[in-house]
């Protein structure tokens, strides 16, 4: 059973009702993975002789995939970039679940979700081989797939990863829902032409998310469930 949380009164301008399938984002909307990205650009940079970033900065530079990271984490031109850049990406990938941990409720939301009959899928900048041994780790059996960034497919805010899943899932884009916790996930919905249902227990405050359009905001995992199958009435 979900755990209990003070329901926030809201607007309601999505109309529930009609979604089948559900896309999620995943870094900032079902696990919390600043830690282990902040420690790994950190290790990386000190490395390479270079002052270190604080968990704050790293939380804003989060959302456009690893490679986007480390270019905000870096001077601009610098010239032995890629090589750093690998060397993030293979210290991240070994690290990558040291302090990561799902959102306190987003299982059991996501268990309530797929018993109600809802088809689930991630749709994320972080790279594919990573987001599935994520997935595999904290949600063995949830998703129908989990897509991640790949080469030669243009990352979110893009719309193609969430277009592909979509078909992969047999949804209609009116009955997809995207939930996310940034103004990438935003325009990514907008791009695709599917609703977005923002969180603001992630990376981005709430004032952040309406600053960049969004159209409806819940405060925690618990509301995604209520908003989607009425829980608790």
């Amino acid at each position: 059973m979900l755990n209990s949380h003070k329901r926030t009164e809201r607007v309601v301008i999505l109309d529930s009702s009609k979604y089948k399938a559900v896309l999620f984002d995943l870094d900032g909307t079902l696990i919390n993975s600043i830690y282990d990205l902040y420690t790994s650009v950190n290790h990386v940079l000190a490395g390479h002789g270079f002052k270190n970033k604080s968990l704050e900065e790293v939380n804003m530079f989060v959302g456009n995939g690893l490679r986007r990271l480390m270019e905000l984490s870096l001077p601009d031109k610098t010239e032995n970039f890629d090589e750093i850049y690998n060397e993030f990406r293979s210290y991240y990938f070994s690290h990558c679940c040291e302090k990561t941990i799902p959102y306190k409720g987003i299982a059991e939301t996501l268990a309530v979700l797929k018993q109600n009959g809802f088809k689930l899928a991630v749709v994320t900048n972080k790279p594919d081989s990573a987001a599935k041994e994520i997935c595999g780790q904290f949600f063995e059996g949830i998703f129908d797939t989990v897509a991640g960034e790949r080469e030669g497919v243009p990352r979110k805010p893009a719309p193609d990863i969430a277009e592909r899943v979509i078909r992969i899932l047999g949804a209609s884009k009116r009955e997809t829902l995207y939930v996310g916790d940034s103004e990438v996930d935003i325009l990514t919905g907008k791009n695709a032409g599917i609703d977005v249902l923002s969180v603001s227990y992630g990376f981005r405050s709430a004032e952040m998310l309406k600053n960049a359009g969004a159209c409806e905001i819940v405060d925690n995992p618990v509301d995604i469930c209520r908003f989607l199958v009425n829980f608790g009435g």
